[in-house]
């Protein structure tokens, strides 16, 4: 009867404490930060064959924001290029911040033409009376060429 009772008991602090935690936390409507990441150029380094993406991440309010994903390659029939990316950065608001991320490829070289950019930005912005969150789905064509 003991063991019941207490379980009873921690049954409902636990339901209670789960109440309380949902009322408080702050309703936030989806796409209230306007994240948004534009990417401006994509240049390979001949020597490496690196990429680096150099673009814009904005938002409608200061926010710390993680960028992550996946550039891929088709080169002929059977050969694809694959390299991955992921930074944090700052957004300053509504003007923007530049960026610019590495990309290695895994095996050979990425080439001159389109390539597949598929990922994720990730921002958060909190100030006294709680945190907004925004995530967005990056999936975009990009001209890759020769830089210096």
């Amino acid at each position: 009867m003991r063991y019941r009772l207490k379980f009873m008991l921690v049954a409902l602090l636990t339901m209670i404490t789960g109440l309380l935690t949902f009322g408080a936390t702050p309703a936030t409507a989806q796409g209230a930060l306007a994240l948004d990441v534009t990417i401006e150029s994509a240049t390979i380094q001949p020597k490496t064959g690196e990429v680096t993406l150099v673009g814009t991440v904005t938002c409608a309010q200061p926010s710390d924001v993680e960028i992550w994903g996946e550039l891929s390659q088709n080169i002929g029939r059977k050969t694809i290029v694959t390299g991955f990316f992921g930074f944090f950065t700052y957004c300053a608001g509504p003007d923007g911040t530049d960026f610019s991320a590495t990309v290695t490829p895994y095996a050979n070289r990425f080439t001159p033409g389109t390539a597949t950019l598929l990922g994720y930005a990730s921002a958060r912005s909190c100030d006294d009376v709680g945190c907004l969150y925004e995530d967005i789905q990056l999936d975009m064509i990009v001209r890759l060429t020769y830089g210096p």
